[in-house]
């Protein structure tokens, strides 16, 4: 009995309550008719308490229900809002904001907020009119509308081509809306920052030799990216540091306090003051090299994202704070995945808090159902190998907030039986691959029943020399030979998958990149994989698979000896909203592209990279056409970033700018990232 129902039973006269336990007593039951009775009547009375409150919440923008949100638009006279079902988007702070809206109509100001409340992103406006070239008044001089650039004015050469150039311009008469003319009378532009800045706390460095260092922990040369103050929304529209940009080398250089430190800061060198930190160009001198080495002070390259000590002084491990840049929650990383705790609780043993390595942490658990959970943003060189026992559940993950790095020397091998679960979530795997053998050590079948793969990423490219692991080509990073397995990919970043024409794979939101159109990316030991069920991905690769059912998914694959995408059987699965490249070989096709061949060329995606580590890694091109970025079957885009709703976003606030610019201005949105 709950506490309610208790509450409601003591309510009831004691001799009613002695006599309905007399009863329960003598008929061997737990209750008597009038406790059962109140227990019926208190979960009414709940359900109608949390009405009541809900009522209450109701009247609030913030607290409503989500189908009380359009009642409270028409209040406001709201009508057009931004509906995505599903999506983390909504309309709430559109209508919060309806009347501030309209009490400054026309400002600048009111356009950053009112794009920032429709899609979500970091904003910049920029009113062209203010920086035309015009001819001075003699009477009115503007010293600052000059012809000709500030060539002494080396911040200016860092925001050329980007919204925040404040050079004149002579007039550009083409209309705005086309994306093409900007400087113009007219004319105001909204930037969007699709690219958000994403952290890593205390990583570890890279360590290329005794004296040079990478932020990033696989040696790759990455931008280092601002990160905007916990106030991001400003009405000054003309600062850089109000979006997540790359940081400049001149900009840091002039303010380096600014972007250097603990406590928040963009990037942070532990035990290294900002006196003893230089800022420089630390590019490639052809020969291997790298330009101005430092003799005194440590050396930072936010563009390149490396670091150089003066000879002799540099610690045997780094670790650093800094941002990166990336446009989703997708592969391993310091974002927010909301870890759900099964029930019951499963034990949850910690490295290295409660145990020195995995491998140990796996001992410990000796057969029983466990999580071991991550908690150090490091690396982990260690290959470990779990066996579990029949309808065991073992989890590998990050904890919440953290992103380790698994450096495997050689293959992850997994055993199991039938009934029997591993989950891996959250961490950065390079070296080796996550591999289900057929057989176990002792001879018999390996029959793992289900291996999951949540957030995290698994190298889609070579791995580096890491400490005492030695650097690795380009592998499949996952490799399953047994049958009857059921793999699960979600919100991932992965290389080539090889599974077994008798396993099945399940894939979602995720980006399987085999590094080259020809490369095989999903395909079997032999020739084709095991059924393939994959929505809302991108592919970077050919396929083969016995059966194949796929929706809104981009198959970039190149045409050699066998079809870029190959079912074996085409009479079962389906294929639904997607990119297929001609020539493959698929079951029938619904409202896929190119759906003729005199389409092909145009239809095919335009990414603006497929080099992984790039902030704009799997992003489509905002001129690629318009069939896959609104090709989607909820009118969003084909692949990895369909739950985005980026198409939704801009047509929106495309729609809402007309409402809210002065008479005769006109608006054009472009993406700042």
């Amino acid at each position: 009995m709950n506490l309610k129902e208790d509450r409601l039973y003591q309510l009831i006269p004691a001799v009613y309550r002695m006599k309905d336990e007399a009863i329960a007593a003598s008929s061997g039951q737990k209750k008597g008719p009038l406790a059962a009775f109140i227990e019926l009547f208190s979960e009414q009375i709940a359900l109608l308490e949390d009405n009541i409150d809900q009522l209450y919440d109701d009247q609030f923008i913030e607290t409503c229900a989500r189908w009380i949100v359009p009642y409270i638009g028409d209040l406001v006279g709201e009508k057009d809002l931004l509906t995505i079902p599903g999506a983390t988007i909504g309309e709430r702070a559109q209508i919060a904001n309806t009347l501030a809206y309209r009490r400054r109509k026309g400002t600048a100001s009111l356009i950053k907020q009112l794009a920032r409340d429709i899609t979500a992103w970091p904003v910049n406006v920029v009113e062209y009119f203010q920086l035309l070239s015009t001819t001075q008044y003699l009477n009115h001089i503007r010293k600052e509308n000059v012809a000709v650039a500030p060539v002494r004015d080396s911040y200016s050469w860092e925001t050329a081509n980007t919204p925040f150039n404040l050079c004149p311009h002579t007039a550009d008469v083409r209309n705005i809306s086309s994306r093409r003319g900007k400087y113009n009378i007219p004319n105001i532009g909204v930037f969007l920052w699709r690219v958000q800045a994403h952290s890593i706390t205390r990583g570890p460095a890279y360590k290329k030799d005794n004296d040079r260092f990478t932020f990033d922990c696989l040696g790759r040369d990455t931008a280092l990216y601002h990160s905007p103050a916990a106030d991001e929304f400003t009405n000054d529209t003309t600062d850089i540091d109000s979006v997540p940009a790359p940081i400049g080398r001149r900009r840091m250089h002039a303010n380096t306090t600014r972007y250097y430190g603990p406590n928040g800061k963009s990037l942070y060198l532990y035990d290294i003051p900002v006196d003893d930190i230089k800022i420089c160009n630390l590019s490639d001198d052809g020969s291997g090299n790298w330009l101005n080495l430092p003799a005194i002070k440590v050396t930072i390259d936010p563009v390149l994202g490396r670091i150089a000590f003066p000879p002799g002084t540099a610690p045997e491990k780094l670790y650093v704070n800094y941002h990166y840049g990336w446009s989703n929650n997708m592969g391993g990383g310091e974002y927010g995945r909301e870890i759900k705790e099964s029930d019951p609780p499963l034990r949850v043993i910690r490295v290295p808090d409660d145990t020195a390595t995995i491998q140990a942490a796996l001992t410990e658990l000796d057969g029983s159902d466990g999580v071991i959970e991550l908690t150090q943003n490091d690396y982990h060189l260690e290959t470990p190998a779990l066996h579990l026992e029949e309808g065991q559940t073992i989890e590998l993950r990050a904890a919440e907030k953290i992103r380790p790095v698994l450096v495997l020397a050689g293959d992850l091998s997994i055993f199991g039986e039938e009934t029997s679960t591993v989950i891996i979530n959250g961490l950065l795997v390079c070296g080796g691959c996550i591999h289900i053998p057929a057989s176990k050590p002792t001879g018999f079948l390996n029959e793992l029943g289900t291996l999951q793969i949540d957030h995290c990423t698994l190298l889609p490219a070579e791995s580096p020399p890491i400490e005492s692991v030695p650097s690795q080509p380009r592998l499949a990073r996952l490799q399953i030979a047994t049958t009857g397995t059921v793999c699960k990919i979600n919100n991932s970043i992965t290389g080539s998958v090889l599974i077994h024409a008798n396993a099945s794979c399940e894939i979602a939101h995720s980006i399987v990149d085999a590094g080259q159109e020809e490369e095989w990316a999903y395909k079997g030991e032999t020739h084709f994989g095991g059924e393939l069920n994959i929505t809302n991905s991108t592919v970077v690769g050919r396929v083969a698979t016995q059966l194949l059912s796929c929706s809104n998914t981009i198959f970039l694959s190149a045409h050699s000896s066998d079809p870029p995408v190959s079912a074996r059987r085409t009479q079962e699965g389906c294929a639904r909203f997607s990119y297929i490249p001609p020539g493959s070989v698929v079951p029938k096709k619904y409202k896929c592209q190119p759906d003729n061949l005199l389409k092909a060329a145009r239809m095919r995606p335009i990414f603006n990279s497929l080099r992984f580590g790039d902030p704009a890694y799997g992003q489509l091109n905002e001129h690629c056409a318009w069939e896959i970025r609104k090709g989607a079957d909820n009118g969003s885009e084909m692949g990895a970033f369909n739950s985005l709703f980026q198409p939704q976003r801009t047509d929106h606030l495309q729609k809402k700018l007309n409402e809210y610019l002065p008479f005769g201005l006109e608006a054009g949105i472009f993406f700042g990232s």
